[in-house]
């Protein structure tokens, strides 16, 4: 009897075990509400349209979100975006945004080369790591604009296991 128990014991430890396991192997998707709070011109001392080599830092609050209303504070964000290229006739630039989201438990990196319209934008960049429980992340971050001026954006990142 008492072997009987403990093969029950170590088949349910072995079925815990796989479930997180399975858990911790599966892809994540987290949804936030962006919000600027602040952003601080690096070009021609905060006049003028950007040129190659200028920057933006931005200062963000990251709320959740599920797509209608904005849910409790989550984090921030903290980016810097170079300027690769001007606003052109088209009414675009290019640039690098790299930038870090520091959510409870950790931090997600992402970094990579945008287009940047003069309406709302969308862009998708790679999760290049983490810290903490995002530890070398890896995946997507998703950018919408939810308004013209680009200062409420939705993020969807997907991280994979």
């Amino acid at each position: 009897m008492t072997a009987l128990r403990l093969t029950l014991a170590v088949a349910v430890a072995a079925v815990a075990l796989a479930a997180q396991a399975s858990a911790a192997n599966a892809p994540t998707t987290l949804r936030y509400l962006d919000i600027s709070v602040g952003a601080t011109p690096a070009f021609d001392a905060g006049t003028g349209e950007p040129r190659p080599g200028d920057r933006l830092y931005l200062h963000d609050a990251l709320y959740t979100w599920h797509g209608t209303a904005r849910g409790a504070r989550a984090g921030r964000v903290e980016a810097t975006l170079t300027f690769m290229s001007s606003f052109g006739p088209g009414g675009g630039a290019t640039g690098e945004i790299a930038g870090q989201l520091f959510l409870p438990g950790g931090s997600i990196r992402a970094d990579g080369i945008v287009r940047i319209s003069d309406g709302p934008s969308r862009f998708e960049l790679p999760v290049v790591g983490g810290t903490g429980r995002f530890a070398g992340a890896r995946g997507s971050l998703h950018v919408r604009d939810l308004s013209p001026e680009g200062d409420r954006s939705a993020f969807v990142v997907r991280l994979l296991p």
